[in-house]
């Protein structure tokens, strides 16, 4: 990945969005009699503010939620629904309400993502359809913590961490435009800890921690394909080497989690 990010001309093209991922991460398993009938339920919210206006028309206008949402549902079986509520939050974020058995995607986090990204791709008119990307990791990271609460998954160390490597693991799963998507989420995060201290009491790893994390699951994918993300900045060659291992060790992970409750 470029500092400039040449991924602007593909994600631009809309390629992050569609197809949606086929998730490899849930292994294949003979069908139960009765399956839980539980689904991801899309929900729209309108914007109350005026300038949230312009990202809810264009996540509706992207398809990203109802493409992976029918991806979602047709290979997990839930046993509860859980809306996907879009909706204005007061602030750029994502959450899992494990009380509410609910995800809210947040009309700011489009563009708060846009805002940050904009200075580092070509077009700049660009930044809204890259930030997508972002915005498409943030989801998966919220489903992640949907499918631990919904199968009660245990979870050895931070669940933040797990679920950010479940969201990178199933972007992977569906291609070269999810590789581009988890580097964009990648460079979100490095760009995000430059504006703000480090909170090393925080339930999450600091924002570049989870920066190299993702990074090195995409190299770890495709080490010959992803050799240029070594170096410049990007990922440091002493972590790399062990980045092959890490991705089939936690793919691994995730699939013995999940087996139980893949439809197919």
């Amino acid at each position: 990945m470029t500092d400039a990010l040449a991924l602007a001309a593909v994600l631009a093209a809309g390629s992050v969005v569609a197809p949606a991922p086929v998730p490899e991460i849930g292994a294949v398993k003979e069908v139960e009699a009765v399956l839980p009938a539980g689904r991801f339920l899309l929900q729209w919210r309108e914007p109350k503010r005026v300038r949230n206006e312009k990202w809810a028309e264009l996540l509706k206008g992207s398809r990203l939620f109802e493409d992976h949402i029918d991806a979602l549902n047709a290979h997990y079986a839930l046993p509860f629904d859980i809306p996907v509520v879009a909706e204005d939050c007061g602030e750029p974020n994502a959450y899992y309400l494990p009380e509410k058995r609910r995800i809210r995607m947040c009309h700011e986090l489009l563009g708060d993502s846009t805002r940050r990204i904009r200075p580092h791709v070509s077009p700049r008119r660009s930044a809204p359809d890259v930030a997508l990307a972002d915005v498409l990791h943030a989801f998966y990271h919220e489903v992640g913590h949907a499918l631990i609460d919904a199968y009660k998954l245990p979870t050895v160390g931070r669940e933040e961490d797990a679920v950010d490597q479940f969201a990178t693991l199933i972007l992977l799963d569906s291609g070269p435009a999810g590789a581009e998507a988890a580097q964009v989420a990648a460079l979100e995060y490095k760009l995000s800890a430059r504006e703000s201290s480090p909170d090393f009491a925080d339930e999450h790893s600091v924002d570049r921690q989870r920066a190299y994390n993702i990074l090195c699951l995409v190299y770890g994918a495709h080490p010959r394909k992803y050799a240029g993300l070594i170096g410049r900045g990007s990922l440091p060659k002493a972590r790399a080497e062990t980045c092959r291992e890490e991705y089939l060790h936690l793919k691994d992970a995730w699939k013995r989690l999940l087996a139980p409750h893949y439809r197919l």
